[in-house]
């Protein structure tokens, strides 16, 4: 006989409208995105923090519909499938979709909030699917007049042995170093506190577990109040204090960038994103040194080969110690990087291998080295990026320094019109100022040098464009 208020797992649990309108959303989607119709560089379709903190919030929820990889598509179907027909079984259908919509957005907001890294995207349906896992099992607990018999039912063990396994594969993974920055454990649990704290707040408790009941709606709310007031006051968060000093650093504004990287530091150490900050405002002022110390301190606890790439830059650039070293170690890492995508097929594989060869290319670029094979490898990755201006700059660079200034002149007006960041268009249009005085069109170069300036005045830059766009000048009057 079954215990009141259980459901035996032994019996098929079939999906409802809710959880099978979910899976189809989710086919869909994935289909979408396998065959190229929705492009997963949009905005809206990845959780990204300065998109967020900048007002706008969609894909808070929207990113919770994506997946990109076969395997993750598959294994969060047949999460849903499990754990989404079991939460609208005992909560019903309304009460499913609303602590999936609410577990997936409160899990993307904590990892907004919490993660090392707001330049890291993330997409996926994990946070949601926990939280119909969480609010199954606390409804489970309310209603259930013995709590001792929770674990003894063969229907409510199963269930809580899947919640027990999928906690330790947490923690497995947060002990691995390659899935830390591959997995979102923060959304996970965000949305597995969500799921938690819905079904609390909605489940009417059983008399025999009422003191169960009060006791867990407390330390609930407790726990939704000290969210509301962090969400309220993010100027507590590391987080959002970086993001906020990638968006200064992006418009220019080094006094600001800076003051915001070290409120971050301040709220946590070793935030390799926070001392790039602090490296790139201290070389504007010509802090060498004191950027050059930055930047190693970044490149200890970075999680990817960027860092190391700007360094290499930094130390060829001002001719310091350790420049051929860094090269290599930035080189080594690509390359190993690009090998370890494989031969994967998913769009958001294809999009990191193109971002990692437009990385490398902008290595041989910045540092003087190899800058055929750099050619080719930004060409590549163009063709996935399409019209990508980041990628578009590294070619225009690498071929002025090729001395084919024409096509240089041509992708770099391009990668200017596109940039979406003032720095980078900055930067481009100091290299465009140069490109366009080889190709002795000294008005426009005069153009694009003075909107550079009038961006950024302090990039590193300026003196050699100046320099290139003047004597041109000069030897035009003489």
């Amino acid at each position: 006989m079954k215990a009141s208020g259980t459901i035996d797992l032994y019996q098929p649990v079939r999906p409802g409208p809710v959880t099978f309108s979910l899976l189809i959303i989710f086919g869909v989607i994935w289909a979408l995105v396998v065959l190229g119709v929705l492009d997963l560089s949009t905005p809206d379709l990845l959780l990204q923090a300065q998109e967020v903190w900048s007002g706008n919030p969609s894909s808070l929820l929207l990113s919770a519909f994506v997946h990109a990889e076969w395997y993750h598509f598959v294994l969060n179907a047949v999460g849903l499938l499990f754990f989404g027909g079991l939460a609208e079984k005992s909560l019903g259908s309304t009460r499913t979709a609303l602590i999936f919509v609410v577990s997936a957005a409160y899990g993307n907001t904590l990892s907004l909030l919490l993660s090392p890294d707001p330049t890291i995207p993330s997409l996926g349906a994990s946070g949601g699917m926990m939280g119909l896992l969480g609010a199954h099992v606390t409804a489970q607990i309310l209603v259930h007049p013995k709590p001792r018999s929770l674990f003894s039912h063969r229907g409510n063990r199963v269930t809580s042995m899947a919640l027990i396994g999928l906690l330790v594969i947490e923690a497995l993974a947060l002990a691995v170093p390659p899935l830390q920055s591959r997995i979102n454990h923060a959304a996970h649990f965000g949305g597995l506190i969500g799921g938690v704290a819905l079904a609390a707040l909605m489940v009417p408790v059983q008399p025999k577990m009422k003191s169960m009941g009060i006791l867990l709606k407390t330390v609930i709310s407790i726990a939704l109040l000290e969210t509301a007031l962090y969400g309220a006051y993010p100027v507590a968060s590391p987080t959002f204090n970086e993001t906020l000093a990638y968006k200064a650093l992006d418009e220019a504004n080094y006094q600001t960038a800076t003051k915001l990287a070290l409120q971050a530091l301040r709220l946590e150490k070793n935030r390799p994103g926070s001392a790039l900050i602090l490296a790139e405002s201290q070389e504007a002022a010509g802090e060498l040194d004191d950027a050059e110390f930055q930047l190693r301190q970044a490149e200890k606890f970075s999680l990817n080969g960027s860092v190391t790439v700007r360094l290499a830059e930094f130390l060829h650039k001002h001719e310091r110690e350790g420049a051929q070293e860094a090269f290599t170690t930035a080189e080594e890492q690509l390359i190993a990087q690009i090998k370890a995508l494989g031969s994967e097929t998913s769009q958001l594989a294809a999009l990191a291998r193109a971002q990692l060869k437009n990385n490398l290319a902008w290595l041989y670029a910045s540092c003087d080295r190899q800058l055929q094979d750099g050619r080719s490898l930004a060409q590549n990755a163009l063709r996935t990026l399409r019209s990508d201006p980041a990628t578009l700059g590294t070619l225009g660079v690498i071929e002025y320094k090729l001395d084919d200034f024409e096509l240089a002149a041509e992708h770099l007006d391009e990668a200017v019109n596109l940039h979406v960041s003032p720095r980078y268009r900055a930067h481009d249009l100091y290299y465009l100022s140069m490109a366009l005085t080889r190709c002795h069109r000294l008005e426009e170069a005069r153009r694009a040098l003075d909107s550079a300036i009038a961006i950024d005045p302090l990039a590193p830059h300026r003196s050699d464009a100046e320099n290139v766009v003047n004597s041109q000048n000069r030897e035009a009057q003489s």
